[in-house]
């Protein structure tokens, strides 16, 4: 099967936000990084935290998908919103501590996306997006593959996937209360009419997320190895780094508190959603010269594929001062969970100013996994797992990078 074969290299495209009003209670940012640079270089992760100043790739990344073209000319660098997601088969994360009745919550976010360096042309294949109300995000990886064997662009499908997601969730809020249901199955039902919707050939894994602002519960619906961590600050120093396999490192002021797992067929072949094209379609494609894709599509026949239903759902307890972390398998790669609260530690004060905050904390994560991922000695989470699967490898991956940060806060 050309579905998740080889290694998967994922770039994704993101899903401007329309234009907010002053009254939307989501907070939408951008930015721009330039290109990589000739005085960026290779550095260890404790030097990144303190030189992490420039948003770009360093000169000496790697490259993973050698069979890309490389284009010049585009912003690499993008901020907007998060939220969560959900589904059957809950798996739930402990409650916040505080016992006091709970307030009405919203997400106020930003997100930052570095492209893999080949792919900066057409700004990667990740797609995200953030609801206008502050209570739900998602994003999506295009499976590249699509683009070097077929010839087609795996930002489209990932693109139409995030909006139509996007669109549901909107949909959802302006339901009469008794019509809401969970956070989790938002989340599942946003994931489906998002790929019911999609008209693109391709494939991507995707995550959603829902929060109901009343209940303070995220619900998180996720599909492949994309992921989402729940931050929170801690009085005294901590044991923070949950991992898969349930080891803990000991931390300091954040740590997380919830966090999603990959989802994989194999080591490096996740979980993700796939249109093919059908019979119907196979005239038109020849016409285009995209032959090899009716072949694979022939191949396929009828075999399983993943689907929404596949996502694992969960839900987690979040209060005010809670920080979201949803990223790309770019991110979680490159920076295990300790590194990421070392990171955001760096950039937070007592006041915890959230716009601000949020803006800088998701461009400086997506700029440390950049480094880590062009270094070639580093310790990641990537090249842990390979080796677990009795693969030879070391240093981080390069990939594209979706990071957004959002803050959950007070709805009045």
């Amino acid at each position: 099967s050309f579905v998740a074969t080889g290694r998967r290299h994922s770039v994704a495209p993101f899903v401007p936000v329309a234009a907010m009003s002053a009254s939307c209670e989501a907070v939408v940012t951008r930015r721009r990084i330039d290109e990589a640079s000739p005085e960026c270089r290779r550095l260890s992760l404790s030097r990144q935290l303190s030189s992490c100043s420039t948003g770009s790739w360093p000169s000496s990344s790697r490259t993973s998908s050698p069979r890309s073209s490389t284009r010049a000319g585009t912003p690499s660098f993008v901020a907007e919103p998060v939220s969560c997601l959900c589904g059957e088969g809950l798996l739930r994360g402990p409650a916040p501590a505080a016992a006091s009745p709970p307030r009405a919550l919203r997400l106020r976010a930003a997100a930052a996306q570095l492209p893999h360096p080949e792919k900066v042309a057409y700004g990667g294949e990740d797609a995200f997006f953030v609801s206008t109300t502050g209570t739900a995000a998602g994003i999506a990886d295009g499976v590249g593959e699509w683009g070097w064997r077929f010839g087609l662009n795996p930002r489209h499908f990932a693109d139409e996937l995030m909006a139509a997601a996007g669109g549901s969730t909107e949909q959802a809020c302006e339901l009469p209360p008794k019509a809401h249901a969970s956070p989790a199955d938002r989340a599942a039902a946003a994931l489906a009419a998002g790929f019911a919707a999609v008209r693109a050939f391709g494939a991507a894994t995707a995550l959603v997320a829902c929060l109901d602002a009343s209940s303070g519960m995220v619900g998180v619906a996720n599909l492949g190895d994309s992921g989402l961590r729940v931050l929170r600050r801690q009085d005294e120093p901590v044991l923070r780094d949950v991992t898969p396999e349930g080891s803990q490192q000991e931390g300091g002021h954040f740590s997380v508190v919830g966090r999603t797992e990959e989802q994989q067929h194999s080591f490096n072949q996740p979980f993700q959603l796939t249109r093919l094209p059908r019979a119907e379609d196979f005239p038109r494609l020849r016409a285009e010269g995209k032959g090899a894709l009716v072949q694979a599509a022939k191949r396929q026949g009828n075999a399983k594929l993943d689907s929404p239903s596949d996502a694992q759902p969960y839900e987690f307890a979040v209060s005010a001062g809670d920080l979201l972390i949803l990223g790309s398998d770019g991110l979680f790669d490159n920076l295990h969970d300790d590194e990421i609260c070392r990171c955001v530690e760096r950039w937070i004060d007592e006041a915890h100013d959230f716009h601000v905050g949020a803006e800088t904390i998701a461009g400086f994560l997506a700029k440390a996994a950049a480094r880590q991922a062009a270094d070639e000695h580093a310790e990641t989470p990537f090249s842990q797992r390979a080796k677990v699967a009795g693969l030879s490898s070391q240093g981080g991956k390069v990939d594209d990078i979706t990071v957004v940060a959002a803050w959950v806060v007070p709805a009045e």
